[in-house]
């Protein structure tokens, strides 16, 4: 995979235009690399949107609720480890989320890239360290100690996995497609417009 400094370079041409400054003009960065959208009807994409929003809105809450319990399973190191690693992977899985309710129709390479490796690794990470968490908290129920308060905490982790499942799934089931850019050739055809062009 290439670095993100290989990809800007590749991707984007710095361009001056007439400016009303000391130097008489003004340096911009055009993005030229090719586009990337969701190949789904508007409409099916903003509902998608709204349910991995709603999904990980309840996602958050629920494990911050589980997380926050007087019980003695959440003080338990063998089941605490597990569970508070899985707190690196739900910050990144809310963070994709974010940007892919944010996204607009189309957008750039890195910022789909990006978009992709959080929804698809960061929910199965969550859910991984949460399936482990439960399994722990259930031996410590059987032979440790039995509260019903911990019982609610476990169970609510793997609603929170079960959630992140559901999150990676819809996401890796929505289709994509990329679409080639035109302003490098629209720039090209305008060079003489322009007072300087580097690509």
């Amino acid at each position: 995979m290439k670095s993100y400094r290989e990809q800007f370079v590749e991707h984007y041409i710095k361009v001056e235009e007439p400016y009303d400054n000391k130097k008489g003009y003004k340096t911009k960065y055009v993005y030229c690399g090719p586009w990337y959208m969701w190949n789904v009807a508007p409409h099916m994409l903003i509902r998608k949107k709204c349910t991995l929003g709603v999904a990980g809105a309840i996602n958050l809450f629920l494990f911050i609720l589980c997380a926050v319990q007087y019980a003695d399973v959440n003080r338990a190191l063998l089941v605490e480890t597990p569970a508070t690693l899985s707190v690196i992977a739900l910050i990144f899985e809310a963070l994709g989320i974010v940007q892919f309710c944010a996204a607009k129709s189309r957008i750039t390479e890195s910022s789909f890239q990006d978009i992709g490796m959080k929804l698809r690794i960061a929910p199965l990470a969550h859910a991984l360290l949460l399936f482990l968490t439960a399994a722990f908290g259930i031996y410590y129920l059987l032979y440790v100690a039995f509260t019903r308060v911990s019982l609610f905490v476990l169970t609510g982790f793997v609603v929170c996995a079960g959630l992140s499942l559901f999150i990676y799934r819809e996401y890796r089931s929505l289709p994509h497609r990329s679409e080639k850019n035109t302003i490098r050739k629209e720039l090209l055809s305008q060079e003489n417009e322009l007072p300087e062009q580097v690509v």
